[in-house]
């Protein structure tokens, strides 16, 4: 009786003093690895040690409900696209979907819009209210871009064209191709509308008031996730936060944040 009552006895301390397990979270047990390779305001860029911007404040939000935890992994560019077909729990901001893609990752539901527009500076050459992306074009000597970038059939036609091909130049980083239409250096440039606009409010205040742009291709943009280490539950447990959180004009919140100057 005795012995019976003191294993009765070091059981009960057993279950009191042994630390609880932790559960693991139901989506992604491990944390996932997000690609960064480079400041992309205000979508997502670094401040100091830390990240900001409305892009990646909003993928926090939905993680935080998933109960999910995330790293930032800074490679070059082009490395980010091949590890995505690797063992890496990758993820991407603001992709669009591609059947290239398709084959290793999984796609959010489109969460924004993003539009890509030719910028200029009214002048004699380029009056006010112009729609044409052709004239800019043609009246451009130089027209800066990030030669790495997709911007849709319209501009992609004319980089390919005889008469307009060697007027296009990679300028690389947003502040040195605004800086070059300061100068004169480029008559013009295509960008993001919203990224675009923003720089030249931040570092362009003195020919801001004469910027103008025309819009020369939308597309809707994704979260890409790696299909190594995410599963279609996770995706589908995902899209319903973020949607539920839309719905609420949680990134229209952290959008009027990140751009008060109203791009």
């Amino acid at each position: 009786m005795k012995l019976t009552y003191l294993l009765f006895i070091l059981f009960c301390m057993s279950v009191s003093f042994t630390p609880k397990a932790q559960p693991l979270p139901e989506y992604c047990p491990e944390p996932l690895k997000l690609v960064y390779y480079g400041n992309w305001y205000p979508y997502m860029y670094a401040q100091g040690d830390n990240h900001q911007g409305t892009d990646w404040t909003f993928l926090l939000k939905i993680l935080k409900v998933l109960n999910c935890q995330i790293n930032v992994v800074k490679i070059p560019e082009k490395r980010a696209h091949k590890d995505l077909s690797k063992r890496h729990a990758l993820v991407m901001i603001a992709a669009t979907i591609t059947k290239e893609r398709l084959k290793h990752a999984y796609f959010s539901k489109s969460y924004r819009d993003e539009v890509q527009s030719i910028f200029y500076l009214e002048s004699k050459d380029f009056p006010p209210n112009l729609a044409s992306l052709e004239y800019v074009v043609a009246q451009s000597n130089m027209v800066a871009i990030n030669g790495a970038a997709w911007y849709g059939k319209r501009v992609e036609a004319l980089r390919a064209s005889a008469r307009d091909k060697h007027k296009f130049i990679h300028v690389p980083g947003m502040k040195k191709r605004i800086e070059m239409m300061r100068r004169d250096r480029a008559q013009s440039m295509v960008e993001d509308y919203i990224a675009g606009c923003n720089y030249f409010h931040q570092y362009a205040q003195d020919i801001a008031p004469k910027l103008r742009a025309i819009t020369v291709h939308q597309v809707k943009v994704s979260y890409m996730f790696s299909k190594t280490n995410v599963s279609p539950a996770f995706i589908k447990r995902f899209d319903q936060t973020m949607t539920q959180l839309l719905e609420q004009g949680i990134y229209d919140d952290i959008l009027a944040k990140f751009t008060p100057v109203g791009c």
